[in-house]
């Protein structure tokens, strides 16, 4: 009896002190995370163009395959606003079904430069710039659809005899000239457009337009000055930077600008904090193209030195030769992985922070 108390006694003494004990809970194994199926992010890194007025079923199947995050319109593209607001209604709803995200509608309006509606032109026939002009123009761009402007042109003629000097306002010191750029950009973000300073790190330096061959240029003074007038840009709240095709030896004497990680990633990203989407200047219709390099080898060059967006304005259905030759890249080439990724992300956020605005 007391032997039975006893064992009784220190079995109840066990429990007591076991009751004590605090246990930490079980840790919960993390989820991996699902693989990401790049056939439904590489297209975010593509801007297209298409031939005519209305897409062909092939170019539509083309879309629906490739998803392209954004899409360059020119006069080929135009019949009448009618028509083009309907040719942007549809790509749109083609783009949403197929990758759930907007396109980025690009548009060549340069005050007093290349333009393919036309509506900046004549915004300098006094001498200055009629900003009520410019902003009642902006706002008929957006109705009609266009979300991206690729200007204004931050290329102020450095060199003498520059090409570039023709697509400049009537624009005498850097300092009116850099204060324009500065309200231009101010107004279209005022209305809901977003836009773009173009072309980096400045055709304002060369004699030589890129579509003809590629330039160079050497002169450190000059590229400086130039430097300085897209930092006023970046700091205007610009939200995209498009390249150019040419050498500037001083910073990258082996690549053109398009391709150089020095000027895309290590300047324009890194050293002058730019932080929105980098996107290039047309790689299909460029020399770029033509003297050393093809339309794919030229493409994945630009994305690995740190562009968000390469331009393809012509030739839709090499355009998806280079989409498939980036899906089967990423395969092997790590770097070029990453960048489509980050690309993804970056266009992704950009889209779902300005593009409502234009709804």
């Amino acid at each position: 009896m007391y032997k039975l108390i006893g064992i009784c006694g220190i079995t109840i003494a066990a429990m007591i002190a076991l009751s004590s004990v605090s246990y930490a809970p079980r840790p919960i194994p993390e989820q991996p995370e699902p693989p990401i199926d790049y056939a439904n992010i590489i297209g975010q890194s593509l801007i297209v163009g298409i031939d005519s007025t209305e897409l062909t079923p092939k170019e539509k199947a083309i879309f629906e395959k490739i998803k392209p995050g954004g899409v360059v319109l020119y006069s080929r593209n135009i019949e009448s606003i009618s028509q083009l607001k309907k040719l942007i209604t549809d790509m749109q709803a083609i783009s949403l079904k197929s990758s759930g995200l907007p396109l980025f509608i690009f548009m060549d309006e340069e005050p007093e430069g290349a333009y393919r509606l036309g509506i900046y032109k004549g915004v300098f026939n006094s001498g200055y710039p009629n900003w009520d002009r410019i902003e009642q123009q902006t706002k008929i761009a957006k109705d009609i659809g266009i979300n991206v402007i690729l200007s204004p042109v931050l290329d102020y003629p450095l060199t003498k005899n520059t090409f570039i000097k023709k697509r400049i306002p009537p624009i005498a010191s850097i300092e009116d000239f850099t204060d324009f750029n500065d309200g231009f950009i101010q107004t279209l973000s005022r209305n809901g457009m977003l836009s773009t300073i173009k072309h980096f790190p400045g055709a304002g330096l060369l004699l030589r337009d890129p579509h003809d061959s590629t330039p160079q240029f050497s002169g450190r003074s000059l590229l400086e000055t130039s430097l300085d007038i897209f930092q006023k840009g970046i700091d205007s709240g610009a939200q995209f930077v498009m390249t150019t095709h040419a050498v500037y030896s001083d910073i990258d004497p082996d690549n053109v600008a398009t391709v150089s990680m020095r000027i895309v990633s290590d300047l324009l990203i890194q050293k002058m904090h730019f932080d929105g989407v980098v996107i290039t200047d047309d790689i299909s219709d460029m020399a770029l193209a033509n003297e050393k390099t093809d339309l794919t080898q030229a493409g994945m060059s630009a994305l690995k030195a740190g562009n968000h967006m390469i331009m393809y304005s012509h030739y839709l259905e090499e355009t998806e030769v280079t989409f498939d030759a980036i899906a089967s890249g990423i395969n092997t080439d790590a770097l070029l992985r990453d960048r489509v990724k980050e690309n993804f992300d970056k266009i992704k956020a950009t889209k779902e922070r300005y593009i409502p605005l234009q709804n």
